[in-house]
């Protein structure tokens, strides 16, 4: 009978397919799911900025991590997003082996450090290690740590996983991936280099392993700056291309850190502020103008002409030109190093050395922010100048339905209120100062 009948063999083929997605009234378990997984990415924020030791800080930044790898892929199990299935398959993939790489290594950093100190609680870190330097072990310790963070912040050598990544997945799950975890990860690395190592000041000689860490910062930083810059004009997706200018920012960022000063640590977060107001507003335009690749971009100016001067707002801020917030924020990364290079000539005839090298740092980093913001400005270009040719055989300017161009009042007052924050800050910067400076002294 057909009761006793021996079920089928399900095919390989069967076996992988991606379940039928429900009707337009039927429920939508995947986004129920993914609530629940920003649900416990916002927990583990909040309880890495909460926590008191090593471990606890493995533990809860574990938890953003195996969240953040599921919220990668989850979004794809809906008819539209099919198609990206194998790129977000292999995006998820490699945040994952990267990422668990990079947990090893915060580990063993943490286990030399305990078996140094005896101890991992910030508090007593930090009153052991006022005047003691005494254990190379410790230091290797504390390079683990910050190889962990280097590769949370896209810095070079563990920038590779950043551009396919954002490739692969969603653009929602993009902008979420580079603004709050990326942010608290800026923020965390500051207060471990003061709470671990208490020892960093701008004088080289006080603390053996403070030159070596301000050289080997400088030179990391510069090269993330030169592969944000460069790869950054190679690109033609704008999701890549926005992988690139967080790598490249991201130098520039580590380079206020290098110095180890007030100066230093209060440029950092005022960069760190217009960043994240810049990235706000840039992200919620490419989400809702529904862009993936510069041709998108053409005839801009000509659909939303308030939309276009917003965007290029915060393009022109994040290339550095005045009067915006962005070049106020790297006048004062370049002013930081330019002061730790005074500072540190005048030690005496043998710093010199090292106030030619903050000189040289600064020189570079100017000449290569002018690379950064070619690419913004490539931008800008697609908004406002056609080629000749595209004139002519175009002279009326085209339509577009409502489907190619969607923009909702949400999304128009936040990108005018990040413009508007922009300028201001560019004009009248004294608020940000203010918040960054109450920012360095909770360090």
């Amino acid at each position: 009978s057909s009761i006793n009948a021996e079920p089928e063999p399900m095919s390989v083929e069967a076996a992988g397919r991606v379940p039928a997605a429900p009707s337009e009234g039927g429920s939508r378990p995947g986004v129920s799911h993914g609530n629940y997984l920003l649900l416990i990415i916002f927990l583990s924020l909040y309880l890495i900025l909460s926590s008191y030791d090593l471990i606890l800080l493995y533990i809860n930044m574990e938890l953003l991590a195996l969240s953040s790898y599921l919220l990668s892929f989850f979004q794809l199990n809906t008819p539209a997003l099919r198609s990206q299935l194998a790129a977000a398959s292999e995006a998820s993939f490699k945040y994952f082996i990267m990422g668990s790489i990079s947990s090893s290594f915060f580990l063993l950093g943490t286990s030399l450090v305990y078996g140094v100190k005896g101890t991992i609680n910030f508090q007593n870190l930090f009153e052991l290690n006022i005047g003691v330097y005494d254990n190379d072990l410790f230091f290797v310790g504390i390079i683990f740590i910050i190889f962990y963070f280097l590769f949370k912040l896209s810095i070079f050598p563990f920038h590779q996983w950043t551009p396919d990544v954002f490739q692969g997945v969603h653009i929602n799950i993009t902008a979420f991936f580079a603004l709050l975890p990326k942010s608290v990860f800026f923020f965390l690395l500051p207060y471990l280099l003061t709470r671990i190592v208490s020892g960093f000041a701008p004088d080289i000689t006080s603390f053996p392993f403070g030159s070596s860490f301000y050289y080997a910062a400088t030179i990391l930083a510069l090269i993330s700056i030169l592969i944000g810059s460069f790869l950054g004009l190679l690109q033609s997706s704008l999701k890549r291309l926005l992988a690139y200018s967080s790598i490249s920012n991201g130098g520039f960022m580590l380079l206020a850190l290098s110095t180890n000063s007030f100066v230093g640590y209060n440029s950092f977060f005022f960069y760190l502020i217009i960043y994240f107001v810049s990235s706000i507003g840039l992200f919620c335009s490419v989400i809702h103008y529904r862009a993936s690749s510069f041709a998108d971009l053409k005839y801009l100016v000509y659909i939303n002409p308030i939309f276009t001067f917003n965007f290029s707002l915060l393009l022109f801020s994040l290339a550095g030109v005045p009067p915006l917030a962005g070049f106020i924020s790297k006048f004062q990364i370049f002013y930081s190093l330019f002061t730790y290079a005074s500072a540190t000539s005048s030690f005496g005839p043998p710093h010199v050395v090292g106030g030619l090298w903050s000189l040289a740092i600064v020189f570079l980093s100017l000449f290569l922010s002018l690379f950064a913001a070619f690419y913004y400005l490539r931008l800008i270009h697609l908004f406002y100048f056609f080629p000749l040719t595209t004139l002519v055989s175009n002279p009326t300017p085209p339509t577009f339905s409502h489907s190619t161009f969607v923009l909702s009042t949400i999304p128009s007052y936040i990108l005018s209120v990040s413009g508007l924050i922009l300028l201001f800050g560019g004009l009248y910067p004294y608020p940000f100062m203010d918040l960054s400076t109450f920012l360095t002294l909770c360090l």
